[in-house]
């Protein structure tokens, strides 16, 4: 059986931040549901999507800004859209066909990179564990 006793630590490179993207510096994460079912094999992504970087919810600080950037700065504090592709508008498909965590790298680092579209500020009366 498969349980939470299947996550591994790993050792990523640092990522660089690119035009229009945001490096963050992770200050906090949370297991949801959705975590716990993957690692269980109750719901998920066939294997080829491993090995990955798991869980979707995460808060933390900026700590660089690409080329392009117009809505962050090094030192906000922020949050990252579960669907990174879903910026407004009704549900479809397409936006939510990549998901943090599940299809796509998730947030369970030291440092993420992240397109400022798929970035949301937090304010300041918030812990980084209530973003």
């Amino acid at each position: 059986p498969k349980n939470l006793d299947n996550f591994r630590l790993g050792e990523y490179d640092e990522p660089t931040v690119r035009d229009y993207e945001v490096k963050i510096q992770v200050k906090a994460t949370s297991l949801n549901y959705r975590d716990w079912a993957l690692a269980n094999g109750w719901f998920g992504y066939p294997g080829e999507v491993l090995p990955m970087v798991p869980f979707s919810d995460a808060s933390g600080v900026v700590t660089a800004i690409g080329a392009g950037v117009t809505k962050f700065q090094p030192g906000d504090r922020v949050a990252v859209n579960f669907f990174p592709d879903w910026h407004d508008g009704a549900f479809s498909a397409a936006k939510v066909a990549r998901s943090l965590g599940g299809s796509t790298d998730g947030v369970l680092a030291e440092y993420v990179t992240f397109p400022e579209a798929a970035v949301v500020k937090v304010p300041d009366a918030f812990s980084f564990e209530e973003a």
